[in-house]
């Protein structure tokens, strides 16, 4: 799933799962009226978050549609629910596809990982003490040279780091980078679920992580998350701890998968209940959402030629 697009689960009835600012690529559907939106914030949804959220709850009612908030955690549920929005907890990770991240043979060139776009929340200068550092990075504008990215620009006490000059779209390119890491890095304070945290797992590395609020600690486990306070010390020494641990790549990713096949079948019996033919196979639903090679991106939804 990608921020801000939205993918159509089912025709009869019409029925969507979204993220973000996707709500713009559903006009003429909202206007017509019969929709279902399973919609999941792609930042952590606070008190400021509210009255939006209530003005969309209120125009897809009056249109004659539904709009389900898929929270990402228990406080945002709960939040929600406060307020009477209709809200359920459904975190947006469990759309990550499997397929495209995994264990590979590498070796390990890194002590540490980070995808992190060139934004002061990802708290790049946590890992400043790490010396074996890579960061995958992007939305670097006003931060390039003549080769691309620059992040010594950006944060100057990260320049000793390795990280992509220019966007990399090759899935196995970025499963072999993670893969070359002892570990994988969630630094902020505040975000949405953070995609990366869980493609981390997927491919068989651990996670060193600050407490955050957004979701992205839905799916943590003792076995392969490492927990920090918010300094650059701690942030080295949960590293130092992944790497002297004997993490099985296969293992890690077992556990995430486990959680997240789990989480999908609660999502669509959610779906099935409310929205389908309680007869409905849940393997077929299942694999028709998620079976392909690039898993719920195949049912990208494109407007203009879905008219």
């Amino acid at each position: 799933m990608r921020v801000d697009k939205v993918y159509k689960l089912s025709t009869t009835p019409l029925i969507f799962a979204g993220n973000g600012n996707c709500i713009k690529d559903l006009n003429k559907e909202i206007n017509d009226g019969g929709m279902v939106l399973l919609w999941h914030p792609s930042w952590n949804i606070s008190l400021k978050s509210i009255p939006k959220l209530l003005k969309t709850q209120f125009t897809f009612k009056s249109k004659g549609n539904k709009f389900i908030i898929c929270c990402n955690s228990k406080s945002e549920y709960n939040l929600c629910k406060m307020f009477g929005l209709n809200a359920k907890l459904f975190n947006q990770n469990m759309h990550e596809c499997e397929h495209e991240f995994m264990p590979l043979e590498t070796p390990k060139v890194y002590d540490a990982f980070y995808a992190a776009q060139a934004r002061n929340f990802k708290r790049m200068h946590l890992a400043r003490f790490i010396k074996k550092l890579y960061i995958l990075t992007y939305g670097c504008q006003g931060y390039t040279n003549d080769e691309g990215n620059d992040l010594a620009m950006f944060e100057p006490l990260i320049a000793h780091a390795s990280w992509n000059k220019t966007y990399i779209h090759d899935k196995d390119k970025l499963s072999k980078l993670i893969c070359a890491s002892h570990c994988g890095l969630a630094l902020s304070r505040k975000e949405g679920a953070m995609w990366a945290s869980v493609q981390y797992l997927l491919c068989g590395i651990p996670l060193v992580t600050t407490p955050s609020k957004g979701g992205r600690d839905y799916f943590y486990d003792d076995h392969y998350v490492v927990l920090v306070k918010d300094n650059p010390e701690s942030v080295l020494n949960g590293v130092n701890m992944a790497k002297k641990r004997n993490y099985n790549p296969e293992k890690i990713r077992n556990k995430i998968l486990q959680k997240m096949i789990k989480h999908r079948y609660e999502y669509l019996d959610y779906i099935i209940e409310n929205f389908l033919n309680e007869k409905s196979d849940r393997d077929q639903l299942f694999h028709f959402i998620w079976g392909s090679k690039i898993g719920i991106k195949k049912h990208l939804y494109e407007p203009k030629l879905d008219l």
